[in-house]
């Protein structure tokens, strides 16, 4: 996040981060272009909050990713 807003390029936080949406945002200066990629859960209530709280941490566009949360077999995570 830090080298893209260094870079003046737009930065998208996956909601599968490791990172809070919080902990980005204070990573980064203020007004950066930040982008927040938000599944739609079957929650919906769970994925409005993501989103309000990317809103309030200063996110300034939402990528709204609709094919899956699922996620596939990974032999190297098998083993």
């Amino acid at each position: 996040a830090r080298a893209a807003a260094k870079a003046g390029i737009l930065f998208g936080l996956s909601q599968h981060s490791t990172r809070t949406i919080e902990q980005v945002a204070a990573a980064v200066p203020r007004g950066a272009l930040q982008f927040y990629q938000a599944y739609i859960l079957k929650d919906r209530e769970r994925t409005l909050h993501l989103i309000q709280r990317a809103i309030q941490a200063g996110f300034r566009g939402i990528i709204v990713t609709v094919d899956s949360v699922r996620f596939g077999y990974r032999e190297a995570d098998a083993r």
